[in-house]
């Protein structure tokens, strides 16, 4: 979750390594801490550019099933990683910002969710938008 005037990746909280499942509950691995993510802390500075009240962001496993429901309730974006320019590819870190920007212009707006299905070498993803670090768990019935 960012600061609300967060300008870069150590403005942003986050949890290091991953939130696993143990049981019915989700443990992190690690207590959160400023500057701890890097590619989900830069889409968050992203959507702050169009909306400063989208504030949080999770990365979740890409789930073809998953998109499918949120389509139904919520406002869902994509961007095609196999697009992205060679330039943006050449530089590490990059391919984030872009595709939040792409996905972002593609729905008019920031959606609730962004996704996109991988390209050679990189995983498909789905990340979550949300105002605030529980946004979506407490304000919205799935």
């Amino acid at each position: 979750m960012a600061l609300p005037e967060a300008k870069s990746i150590e403005d942003i909280a986050a949890i290091p390594g991953r939130i696993v499942k143990i049981g019915n509950r989700g443990h992190a691995s690690a207590v959160p801490a400023f500057g701890a993510s890097s590619h989900v802390a830069k889409m968050v500075l992203v959507a702050m550019k169009y909306n400063a009240e989208m504030r949080s962001a999770m990365n979740i496993k890409y789930d073809k099933s998953l998109i499918k429901i949120a389509k139904a309730k919520f406002a869902v974006s994509s961007y095609d990683r196999r697009k992205e320019p060679k330039e943006i590819k050449m530089q590490e870190g990059r391919s984030t910002t872009w595709g939040a920007e792409q996905a972002i212009k593609k729905a008019g707006k920031v959606p609730d969710l962004i996704y996109h299905g991988g390209d050679w070498g990189k995983e498909p993803m789905i990340v979550v938008l949300g105002r605030d670090a529980v946004d979506r768990i407490f304000n919205y019935s799935y």
